[in-house]
């Protein structure tokens, strides 16, 4: 069900099991693992199903350590989130990434790959990825010659990519708004239109946050076809 928080009394109170707090790919995931499950769930998303500037302003602060794109320009707010201008690309952590390194600060998880190696298939299913491997088992599965410096300090990893069009905007997420166990409030706007998103890519330029990226990503699945794609090598 999707409601609006501007047409509640202030200080209404939404009774739910569980509240998701975001309607990205991560919130929208989960609301769906839940729905049905006899839980009444919440899914709150600060903007609309569109873009809106004020909300936006919304995603304004400041990033420590690597140099990256301005919060601003790169997060978006509203149903879908930043997967509105996502290109699709997926790729794994590598094991070293779950480990604790003692030159790396805060490094480690408390999960291994193999804890969640069952949900990141589970994950790719629902992107449509048809393979379960990132690495060179991959280049196997597709009969790819191997590098000959496999094994030497190298290794194959593969991108794969979702190539569905804004799979997690709100136009592709009937099922959750018209769930009667599922309530979604966005705090913004006047309900769905067309997308500046679906706008942008009529005129052949990205809209919105993280255009360069945008660009790359777009000139990538524009150069590529098929399901797994840009194999490269990693030291």
């Amino acid at each position: 069900m999707l409601t609006r928080l501007r047409d509640y009394e202030p200080g209404a109170r939404i009774e739910a099991d569980v509240a998701i707090v975001g309607a990205g790919a991560a919130g929208i995931t989960l609301a769906r693992a839940l729905m049905g499950r006899g839980l009444a769930v919440c899914l709150v998303e600060s903007g609309d199903a569109d873009y809106d500037a004020q909300v936006q302003d919304l995603a304004t602060g400041e990033t420590a350590g690597q140099p990256y794109y301005e919060l601003r320009e790169s997060r978006l707010r509203f149903f879908g989130g930043t997967t509105a201008i996502w290109g699709g690309r997926c790729l794994a952590m590598d094991p070293i990434d779950y480990r604790a390194r003692p030159w790396v600060p805060r490094s480690g998880w408390p999960v291994s790959e193999a804890d969640l190696a069952p949900w990141m298939a589970r994950a790719g299913q629902g992107l449509g990825l048809r393979f379960r491997h990132f690495d060179a088992r991959l280049g196997a599965e597709v009969a790819l010659p191997r590098f000959p410096l496999d094994g030497q300090g190298l290794d194959t990893v593969f991108w794969q990519f979702d190539h569905a069009f804004w799979r997690f905007g709100l136009p592709n997420c009937r099922d959750l708004a018209e769930a009667a166990d599922v309530r979604i409030p966005p705090c913004r706007g006047t309900g769905p239109r067309r997308s500046r998103r679906a706008q942008a890519a009529s005129r052949g330029a990205p809209h919105g946050a993280g255009r360069g990226r945008d660009r790359e990503c777009a000139a990538a699945a524009r150069r590529t076809r098929g399901d797994a794609h840009g194999a490269w090598q990693r030291a």
